[in-house]
């Protein structure tokens, strides 16, 4: 039977290692993920912070629920340091519990997902600086939501635009800070020039151009 696995637990990862299994029932597929969540909403995030639904209702799957449902055996926890392709070999440690692990491949498959750009100034690194990719970030982010008041929301693309609602929601004064002359300039025309002169869209927070 042919080994595969997939380094990454998102959805690409996991659909594609759902795919594999579709195709052919007796690949040994293999799911690698560093974190300790899979198979949850991204798109839910705001909703959650906005205190709408609960980190519970994000989550579609367990790495348990989605090997007894799929056959497909999902390791969490676990970060690769290393892929050797000459030895087909995928050398990892366990993000928990500091130990290593090695996992053979005929296929590998990388679909790690996106990561955080942060802009070039000073800052960034301070601990009350946060970026939304996943589950996890959300759960820090929540947490340092408790004994605050007021939020800054650098970037008014779609996503920021959406996380300063969730916030607004949840009871912060927020300012969205936007380099550009429009929001959300990826948008149609019309929906960015009605952003821009109704406020309220945005559930009134202070923007800052």
């Amino acid at each position: 039977m042919g080994q595969i696995v997939i380094i990454g637990g998102n959805a690409a990862g996991l659909t594609a290692a759902s795919r594999a299994k579709r195709i052919d029932p007796r690949l040994n597929v293999t799911v690698l993920e560093k974190g300790p969540h899979i198979s949850y909403s991204t798109c839910g995030i705001p909703y959650y912070l906005a205190k709408m639904v609960s980190a519970a209702d994000l989550v579609a799957y367990t790495p348990e629920s989605f090997e007894r449902e799929r056959g497909i055996k999902v390791h969490n926890y676990t970060r690769v340091d290393e892929i050797s392709p000459s030895r087909k070999r995928v050398m990892a440690t366990r993000t928990d519990t500091g130990e290593h692990a090695e996992f053979s491949y005929e296929r590998l498959l990388i679909a790690t997902g996106v990561q955080s750009k942060l802009p070039g100034i000073p800052g960034t690194d301070f601990k009350n600086v946060f970026t939304i990719v996943d589950l996890q970030d959300a759960l820090q982010l929540n947490e340092a939501l408790q004994n605050s008041t007021r939020v800054a929301v650098i970037g008014a693309g779609y996503v920021g635009l959406e996380m300063a609602q969730a916030l607004r929601r949840f009871g912060s004064r927020v300012t969205v800070i936007e380099r550009n002359d429009a929001l959300a300039d990826r948008e149609d025309r019309d929906v960015s020039e009605a952003l821009t002169t109704v406020p309220c869209l945005i559930a009134r927070s202070t923007i800052v151009r």
